[in-house]
């Protein structure tokens, strides 16, 4: 039986509804490089990208589990699947971890308020307050 591993991939979306799943591209020090990974042998950057765990069952069956689009979460995700992995081999039951948290999607109901800064403390500025000193002036030096 081969030995079980679990891999970290980058899903991109190339257009035209394909979205095929790439091999992210990890550091020497094993952290993920965020948004990077080997198409073509080469390193590539491609920020609209969504990360997924490789992994196989019992059974031999591959899956794919979402894993979101922090890369310290994935290399988290990924070491608890291999010690699920681990726990399976030597026999124990299994407890699966807890999911990755999918984005929600926020919808903008109304453009956001275009009113003008006003002290809430200043008294209301009313036309008789503005128009007043005006005339005032005016009847003043007319009467003159």
């Amino acid at each position: 039986m081969h030995q079980r591993t679990v891999s970290i991939m980058l899903r991109v979306n190339q257009g035209h509804g394909n979205q095929p799943y790439y091999r992210a591209v990890v550091a020497g020090n094993g952290s993920i490089k965020p948004f990077y990974a080997l198409i073509g042998g080469k390193p590539q950057c491609r920020p609209d990208g969504v990360y997924y765990i490789r992994y196989r069952d019992k059974t031999g069956k591959r899956h794919y589990q979402f894993a979101g689009t922090d890369p310290k979460q994935v290399r988290v995700m990924q070491l608890q699947r291999q010690h699920v992995i681990a726990g399976e081999e030597m026999g124990l039951p299994a407890v699966d971890p807890p999911p990755a948290a999918r984005p929600k999607k926020v919808l903008a109901l109304e453009p956001p308020s275009v009113a003008p800064l006003v002290n809430p403390q200043a008294p209301p500025r009313t036309h008789r307050a503005i128009v007043l000193p005006w005339r005032r002036r005016s009847i003043s030096s007319s009467a003159k």
